[in-house]
């Protein structure tokens, strides 16, 4: 997963996705360790200098929404992509095999 930012960069060769059976977003795996969604979004936010609140309104979303669905940890490709650029970050989705090969 690359962003646009390079401040950002320290997610992009550690994360992997992981989607349930309705391909919502479950968690990433940082270097083997489960990072949960909502931990995601906590280090994004906070690099990019930007509160709940201020996510919530970029998403047309209350406040009380956004807590719910990040305690949660579900949301779908499209609310992942709306959520890199309400942060100024780009979104890529791809694979990474055990041989480094990247889609």
């Amino acid at each position: 997963m690359y962003f646009v930012n390079e401040k950002i960069y320290l997610f992009v060769d550690f994360f992997k996705k992981i989607f349930d059976e309705n391909n919502h977003f479950m968690y990433y795996v940082m270097g083997g360790d489960l990072v949960t969604a909502k931990q995601v979004i906590e280090m994004g936010l906070a690099y990019a200098g930007k509160s709940q609140r201020d996510l919530a309104q970029a998403l047309g979303w209350t406040p009380q929404l956004l807590n719910n669905r990040i305690k949660t940890g579900k949301f779908s490709v499209e609310e992942w992509e709306a959520i890199a650029k309400a942060i100024g970050s780009d979104l890529r989705i791809g694979f990474r095999f055990p041989d480094g090969k990247e889609t």
